[in-house]
Parts: structure tokens; sequence; C-alpha cells
């Protein structure tokens, strides 16, 4: 519940803050295209309905909602999308979260979506990684992004490695 808040809460501070600085930016979550005027309350009051009710639950202790933990996916990429359009470069965290997100959930993702992670990932690559946790994708993408920099993942020390390694045969 508290990541639910804290998600839709920074969500909606990127989401006003970027639609200040430019109304014509693209559209976001709460204000998506996709949805016809005549909808877009509904569509607010469906957005926020678990936010709303956790904040209020205290006035009807008896109430029951159906909480989808997944949403929560929605309004972080949403909220790293706002905070871009903020002017704010991406940063390596929401980088590992997008590359979780495309990787992870390819159903939602357009086929223009579809062929950007077909032609950066291979295939069996992205396969083994479905199969592992949040924490072990994370940690995957952190340790290769860190080799990558010529540092040791665990202790963060530089190292070289000579591009020519006939030498040592």
């Amino acid at each position: 519940m508290s990541v639910h808040a804290l998600a839709f809460a920074a969500y909606e501070i990127f989401h006003t803050v970027s639609k200040k600085r430019d109304p014509f930016r693209r559209d976001l979550l709460l204000d998506s295209d996709m949805i016809k005027d005549e909808y877009r309350r509904d569509w607010e009051k469906l957005v926020k309905k678990n936010v709303v009710f956790f904040k209020h639950a205290d006035r009807d202790s008896d109430a029951i909602i159906d909480f989808d933990p997944t949403l929560n996916e929605f309004f972080i990429l949403y909220a790293t999308v706002g905070r871009q359009l903020c002017g704010e470069s991406q940063s390596e965290e929401e980088s590992h979260f997008g590359w979780w997100f495309h990787i992870n959930r390819p159903e939602l993702l357009t086929d223009r979506g579809r062929e950007f992670v077909a032609n950066h990932i291979p295939s069996d690559v992205a396969e083994y990684t479905r199969k592992m946790n949040k924490r072990e994708f994370f940690e995957a993408l952190r340790d290769a992004r860190t080799l990558m920099q010529g540092r040791s993942p665990t202790t963060g020390r530089r190292f070289f490695l000579p591009t020519d390694t006939t030498a040592s045969v």
C-alpha cells in the first residue's frame, strides 16, 4: 500500500509540474489521448480509486477493495516519463526500471515498443532475464553497467582489461 501511495504521489507531482511547464507536452497516464473527453472523469476516478481508498480507509473500516499491485508499475513508469518531461535526465535506476518493464511486460507494448526490445536485446537474453526476480534483475544490470565502466561490482575499484589477450597465451 505504501509503495502504491508513494508511486502515485510521485506520478501526480511530475504530471502536474510537466503540464504547467509545457501545456502541449505529450500525454501521460491521467491525460492520455486514448481516453475520450466524455470519459476522462471516470478514467481519473478509476486510476485514483486505490489511492483514495488507502488515503481515507479510516472513514469506512469495513470497506474492501480488490487491489492489483501491478498498478504501481504504471505509476512508476509514467512518473519517470513525467520527470523527463520536466527536463531531468533519466537516472540509472529509472533506466533499469524501464528495461525491466519492457522485457517483462511485452504484451503491454506497442509494435514499435516490442520492435525496440527485439532490436536491443537478444531473445534468449530477454527470456533468461524474465526468470529473474526484480532484485536479481536490477543487481545484474547494475553489475553489468559497473563492469562496462571498468569497475569491480563488489569493490567499485577501477580495473583495466587489455584489448589484446594473445600475450597471455
